[in-house]
């Protein structure tokens, strides 16, 4: 018997975790819409690999070149690291033409309610042409932050919300910069087509937050207090409306079950600051396919299964917490300002590795093993204590 799986969300983590169910056999339907407003984002080069390992062409063909990221933090400047740029729009289009090529059923409309009865889960879809029904006998949740919590949540970060606006300016060199500022810290990104997006961060009860008509001339004042290495910033006009959304760290109480399971930042919604959310998402989704395969095929190993990909999720979690703690623990200029005193400590006092690591141990552990979560002899380290590498048996 092929079970039905329906995911609810089509970005990065949804259609990557149908992609891995669908190649391990299984009958899967994406169900859901692009996300309308243009927002822009960073990836790491290791995420580049990861589409290419995936067959994902069409979506590396949503991303730019690498482009240098300078900083201005702590009050020093430095060209840190690279990262590749992409419009969520035009990458979440283009992941759903991969995921087409390869077969995939995609219903786009609005999901409207999810219902679990005693033969499996029934969806909801409002669709341009009417409503419609998709059966399932398992749910995977990929919308993202939007999707409802339920239950308690285990670890919740300091309240965070996000102002961002597109632009449209000179042409030049592409780069990222990141600033530090009195109230929080603003992202900006240029493409060397002259498109300009920026974003700014800072606590959710900040007295100066301003009403949605007064986000862009907010950022337009932090705009001039940064400097923008080889990029003139005076010449450029406003393109679409401005956004605001949360980006608290978020980690649910509950992100599995026997028949539904929560991926990408449904299952843990990290500080943009980490800089590592579409790689947190992708992490995530090709953990899910293969622990829903157990659940499903062997479910006698579910429990296990679960136990594996929850202890992942909060190892993960927890990781990149610190870093983002280290990172604001290195703006020391404004020490009784709310929004850096709330994030100099959290989520604790443990590093955020291990910086001369070393090897502890070995014992059974759940890995990933040819489509299924199996136990497998695993070399433990100080800063992989969950393991550093499975043995061939």
């Amino acid at each position: 018997m092929t079970e039905r799986i329906c995911v609810l969300g089509c970005g990065p983590a949804g259609v990557v975790t149908a992609l891995g169910l669908a190649q391990l056999g299984h009958d899967v339907t994406l169900v859901g819409e692009v996300r309308p407003f243009p927002v822009c984002e960073g990836i790491s080069p290791r995420v580049c690999q990861a589409l290419a390992d995936k067959n994902l062409r069409h979506a590396l063909g949503a991303v730019s070149a690498p482009v240098r990221r300078h900083a201005q933090w702590g009050g020093q400047e430095r060209d840190a690291n690279v990262e590749h740029l992409l419009f969520r729009p035009d990458f979440d289009r283009a992941l759903l033409k991969d995921l087409s090529m390869q077969g995939i059923s995609w219903l786009q409309g609005r999901i409207r309610q999810q219902l679990q009865g005693d033969s499996g889960w029934s969806v909801e879809i409002e669709t341009e042409t009417g409503r419609e029904t998709c059966e399932a006998d398992f749910i995977v949740e990929a919308r993202g932050r939007a999707a409802k919590l339920g239950g308690n949540t285990r670890e919740r970060g300091p309240e965070t919300v996000s102002l961002a606006c597109n632009w449209q300016g000179e042409a030049g060199h592409p780069l990222t910069v990141v600033a530090s500022l009195e109230q929080g810290w603003l992202w900006l990104a240029r493409f060397d087509d002259g498109r300009l997006f920026s974003q700014f961060s800072t606590h959710a009860k900040n007295p100066l937050l301003p009403t949605k008509d007064g986000i862009r001339p907010l950022i337009n004042r932090l705009l001039h207090d940064i400097c923008v290495p080889d990029a003139s910033l005076s010449e450029r006009v406003p393109t679409g409306a401005p956004v605001a959304r949360s980006s608290t760290a978020i980690l649910p109480g509950e992100s599995y079950s026997r028949h539904c399971l929560r991926v990408g930042d449904a299952a843990m919604a990290v500080d943009p600051l980490s800089g590592n959310g579409i790689f947190q998402s992708l992490s995530s989704a090709l953990a899910a396919a293969p622990v829903i395969n157990t659940l499903l095929r062997r479910p006698d190993d579910g429990d296990m299964a679960l136990a594996f990909y929850r202890d992942r999720l909060c190892h993960l979690f927890f990781r990149f917490a610190r870093v983002g703690r280290d990172f604001y623990q290195d703006e020391t200029r404004w020490p009784d300002q709310p929004f850096w005193l709330q994030r100099r400590d959290w989520p604790d006092s443990e590093p955020s590795h291990v910086e001369h690591d070393r090897v502890i141990g070995r014992a059974e552990r759940p890995v990933i093993h040819h489509g299924f979560i199996e136990k497998r002899t695993v070399v433990l380290t100080e800063d992989q204590p969950l393991g550093a590498a499975h043995l061939a048996s």
